[in-house]
């Protein structure tokens, strides 16, 4: 019982996540942030389509769900609040300009994140066609 409420409480927070991100997007105004913020979004909405159809897959998604994609909304939100509040000191263009080139990085590590979850079937797949190929004597 303890996992499935664990489970529910990752799939729970990552739909909380994600729609907390979204908000945070709306609040952009720079349009290359604004585009690597939808890259992730998009991302993290298919992650957690494929987590709520193949639940054995929340924890491979953990770390994901737990730590990577708050601290990129952490990131995004605080870019958002300092541009808000007019903030355009030295350090925080530089802070700006190093967010603009960490994003479709994070976005990446991401994409990754949502690969891994097919890693097994892929696998397994694979080796289903070795098998049928030396049962077919065709290597």
């Amino acid at each position: 019982m303890d996992n499935l409420n664990n489970d529910l409480e990752l799939l729970m927070s990552l739909k909380k996540q994600n729609h907390e991100f979204k908000i945070c997007f709306d609040k952009i105004d720079d349009e290359n942030i604004k585009k690597s913020v939808k890259e992730i979004i998009v991302v993290s909405d298919k992650i957690y389509k494929e987590i709520v159809v193949n639940t054995e897959k929340v924890k491979k998604a953990n770390n994901y769900i737990r730590y990577y994609l708050a601290s990129v909304i952490k990131v995004v939100d605080r870019y958002v609040t300092f541009k808000q509040a007019g903030i355009n000191n030295k350090e925080a263009i530089n802070l700006y300009e190093k967010i603009e080139a960490f994003l479709p990085r994070a976005y990446e590590g991401i994409n990754k994140v949502y690969e891994s979850l097919f890693n097994d079937e892929i696998l397994d797949i694979d080796s289903e066609i070795k098998v049928m190929l030396m049962e077919l004597g065709m290597k």
